[in-house]
């Protein structure tokens, strides 16, 4: 009975979903059969975990089987009832736990029952509250484009087109954007799926964004419905930089509308974060894949620019009431890319008093190591770095890799090859055969191996390593930048 799909539904209820669901079986609305209940008053005291090998359908057999006709197939049978209640529970929690969804349904029931003074009003009070559409994920974008139809329908119904005309520019507004949300993230899907997992397959939302006049569109829209414009625009900039098309002139354009617009009051703290999340992933990926050695520091520096509002107006609250280190660690990281040490010291003054209480010590050390290594002070960056005792394993492979910089300073060639190696094992342990991550491993080798030809007793190991590299032009990083200045000298 233990793996039975209705322990492991019970199982993963919390408890005030599990005195909810005891009192919806016990309704007669929703459950009529009394063999469902008996077996739940049978088996909820094994809840939470459900565990005890007394919970079996031979004891629960013998449990019920006081008044007659309890069998195996019976309990199995009342299982699969109970099973269906679950799921119906489920759905109906879900549907409740959303007010636009239960408003809709009411104001979509009115109409269709043609209870159309009643429904008027209520569709009144809906959009009062949820017609004001502001990004491409509202949550009830869907409810408020089927109560448009509705609005529509509605003034077709009494011949009074004109008495409505927001309802259809309001329709065509959302079924815009509905659209345009999926030919932009699918377009994006493709690109990624083909580069970290070498799949390709036919898309039709990519071949529609491929052969749109994006530009054309735009412009209409800008003279017609600003609003509209603002949301479509900085999304599509968005896309264009992500898929590496016209970036500079999209980057530009990107942030002109990002300063014209992140004091508007329009858009709501939880999008912003979400916006500077995405735009900060499509930076990083041209540092990582698309930039030169002279171009890593400045579009890490363009990474700041929107960091500086969204730390102004705390927006790493809209995941969590404390600062992520995750993310402190992360934004500390693109400022050492950008090299800007001062900034993180300012950071790590202002920020890390708002990191959870255990997590302090283990930010701050962390971006102390990353300061102190910027300002020379090698020593005690490694100092810093051994007092880290539990970093999460991005952090210990962002720390590692400033561990063999600093090595790399002091002239510590054995102890940076040793590093080296033990980075290599621990990437190619995380990321096994990921195509898309294989550079990150490569430039580790790449470095190893120029610590290998400094312990080299041969006098024209350097010589032919800077031929070898001359040669094979890897993929600009801050570490291959290291190398380049390094050799250049």
């Amino acid at each position: 009975m233990h793996k039975n799909k209705a322990i492991q539904i019970l199982k993963s209820l919390s408890p005030e979903e599990f005195k909810r669901f005891r009192k919806f079986i016990e309704s007669p609305y929703f459950n009529t059969s009394k063999s469902v209940i008996q077996l739940f008053k049978y088996i909820d005291k094994y809840y939470p975990a459900f565990e005890d090998k007394a919970l079996d359908i031979k004891s629960a057999v013998k449990k019920l089987n006081k008044n007659g006709g309890a069998t195996e197939g019976s309990i199995r049978n009342t299982l699969s009832d109970l099973n269906l209640l679950l799921r119906k529970f489920l759905s109906i929690e879900h549907y409740n736990s959303n007010d636009f969804a239960m408003k809709h349904a009411e104001v979509a029931s009115l109409f269709l029952k043609r209870l159309l003074p009643m429904y008027e009003k209520e569709s009144a009070a809906y959009f009062e509250k949820y017609g004001e559409i502001n990004n491409f994920h509202e949550p009830y974008m869907h409810e408020t484009l089927l109560l448009c139809n509705a609005r529509i329908a509605n003034a077709f119904g009494k011949a009074n087109v004109k008495g409505d005309i927001e309802a259809f520019v309001k329709q065509s507004e959302i079924a815009a954007l509905t659209a345009l949300d999926y030919i932009f993230h699918t377009r994006l899907l493709k690109e990624d799926n083909k580069f970290s997992h070498n799949v390709e397959y036919p898309d039709m939302c990519s071949a529609l964004f491929d052969a749109l006049d994006v530009e054309k569109f735009l412009s209409y829209a800008e003279k017609n419905s600003p609003k509209f414009y603002n949301i479509v625009a900085m999304e599509y900039y968005v896309t264009n930089m992500h898929l590496n098309r016209d970036f500079e002139a999209s980057h530009q354009k990107l942030k002109k509308l990002f300063s014209e617009h992140i004091h508007t009051g329009e858009q709501k703290n939880s999008y912003w974060g979400s916006f500077i999340a995405s735009l900060t992933n499509v930076l990083m990926n041209k540092i990582n894949f698309n930039s030169t050695h002279k171009e890593i520091p400045f579009y890490a520096s363009e990474i700041l620019y929107p960091y500086d509002f969204y730390l102004k107006h705390k927006l790493y609250h809209h995941m969590s009431s404390w600062f992520l280190i995750r993310e402190f660690t992360n934004i500390i990281y693109i400022a050492f890319i950008a090299e800007k040490p001062e900034w993180i010291k300012k950071f790590i003054l202002e920020y890390s008093v708002e990191l959870k209480d255990d997590e302090k010590e283990e930010g701050v050390n962390f971006g102390r190591g990353i300061y102190n290594y910027m300002t020379g002070k090698y020593e005690e960056a490694l100092s810093n770095f051994s007092s880290v005792k539990n970093p999460f394993q991005n952090m210990l492979i962002k720390m590692k890799k400033v561990i063999i910089l600093c090595h790399y300073e002091l002239k510590n060639y054995e102890t940076a090859l040793s590093n080296c190696d033990a980075l290599i094992m621990l990437l190619s342990r995380k990321f096994g055969d990921m195509p898309a991550k294989q550079w990150e491993i490569e430039e580790i080798k790449l470095f190893r191996k120029f610590f290998k030809v400094m312990l080299s007793p041969e006098p024209d190991a350097m010589r032919e390593f800077e031929r070898e590299l001359s040669i094979a032009k890897p993929r600009a990083s801050y570490f291959v930048i290291k190398l380049v200045r390094r050799i250049g000298k």
